[in-house]
């Protein structure tokens, strides 16, 4: 993986690379050929519960050396019971304040990102792990992920599905949250019995526009739900459900740093993805230990609560995709069934890392450079796919 900034470049002509990258970082063209969903009024709704039983692994967790006093440390009291499947958030590695059903399948939520909707953009603050695809032209949009969507609030705007967010969805078996979709993620959908929570069909009556957004935008762009209605929306899922619980194997994607660790590498100030002339980035904070997200020249924020959004990890993996042949929207398609590299950044530097995924329904696995398990330090996640590893952009600075 040494194309990833792995070389020692001086850091005047890194900085120099990293500003002729961004100079030519602009605004995807606001164009949009995904399908408008048609909903009716939100009913009343009450917040349900999927009950889930499963074993976990402690190894899945290690004591790291600790970070300097300025990050923190844990005390005690602060570090889950990681043997107890219901002590803990198994996408964050963080306790549960009280025991909560955690090895319940995670709701995964197909969220706009165009210019003119990610404004407005609701209830990712408090998503455990966000991933960020390119659907076509340089246009992204995100798959937020959540262990208990139930308490997020307002969630949306909502979007079409893409294959390539069917697989990430199939890869944690979680129950998948969308309006629309093209007609290959729709016959993925069916062919691999993802748990489909469709807001242009026969859920819709979960999902609601809001008046003001759409006057705002656009009538898509104004398309919303809330974690109350995902959670009686996946109640009704789950009353004519064959299987309910969530599949062995599929809720221990990251292995976890019991404290804040140092994970070694080289300093990452600042990491960049491209996706054409739209350049989203992240900054580091000493002060916290989290990278803070920017998108299209300004914070990227949570509409419903003005938080901008920030994790603890970062990740970005390299995944070759392309246009698909003859398709008018110049929808792309992704080899994100093999193995590739990528990088991870957290508490101020990166490093090389690898995934696989072995079939289209498996779980996505990340592991260190050199084959050995991945840990990451406890927290939200950001994962991005981008087309090769030279649209990956690690500044010291």
């Amino acid at each position: 993986m040494a194309d990833i900034l792995k070389k020692r470049v001086f850091p005047a002509v890194l900085a120099s690379v990293l500003l002729f990258a961004l100079a030519a970082c602009g605004n995807a063209e606001d164009a949009d050929t995904s399908d408008v969903s048609e909903t009716s009024d939100t009913p009343a709704v009450t917040t349900s519960a999927v009950s889930e039983t499963t074993s976990a692994d402690p190894s899945r967790f290690v004591v790291g050396a600790k970070t300097d006093g300025e990050i923190g440390e844990q005390s005690e009291s602060d570090v889950p019971d990681y043997a107890d499947p219901l002590a803990y958030n198994f996408l964050t590695g963080e306790a549960f304040p009280e025991k909560a059903e955690s090895a319940r399948r995670p709701t995964a939520v197909s969220v706009n990102n165009l210019s003119t909707a990610a404004k407005y953009q609701c209830g990712l603050s408090k998503a455990d792990i966000v991933f960020e695809v390119e659907v076509e032209g340089g246009i992204t949009r995100l798959l937020a992920l959540f262990a208990d969507p139930s308490e997020v609030g307002k969630l949306g705007s909502i979007r079409s599905a893409r294959p390539v967010m069917v697989g990430i969805a199939l890869g944690f078996d979680a129950y998948f949250v969308h309006s629309g979709g093209s007609k290959q993620a729709y016959s993925e959908l069916a062919q691999y019995g993802v748990p489909d929570i469709d807001g242009m069909k026969a859920y819709a009556g979960y999902f609601y526009y809001d008046d003001a957004i759409v006057k705002a935008t656009s009538l898509e762009h104004g398309y919303f739900t809330s974690g109350n209605n995902v959670a009686s929306a996946i109640e009704k899922y789950d009353s004519g459900a064959s299987r309910t619980e969530i599949k062995h194997g599929y809720n221990d994607f990251l292995n976890f740093y019991v404290s804040p660790t140092d994970i070694g590498g080289e300093p990452a100030a600042r990491v960049t993805t491209k996706y054409g002339s739209y350049c989203p980035y992240f900054v580091y904070s000493e002060a916290d230990g989290l990278y803070y997200r920017w998108q299209y020249g300004r914070a990227h924020t949570d509409y419903s609560t003005g938080e901008q959004l920030s994790f603890c990890n970062v990740i970005v993996l390299s995944v070759d995709s392309w246009v698909i042949s003859n398709d008018s929207a110049g929808r792309r398609q992704f080899d994100d069934v093999g193995s590739g590299n990528g990088i991870l950044a957290s508490k101020g530097t990166y490093i090389n890392i690898k995934w696989e995924k072995p079939s289209y329904d498996a779980p996505l696995t990340l592991t260190a450079e050199d084959g050995s398990p991945l840990y990451v330090n406890i927290g939200s996640s950001f994962i991005s796919y981008v087309d090769g590893e030279s649209n990956i952009l690690v500044s010291a600075e």
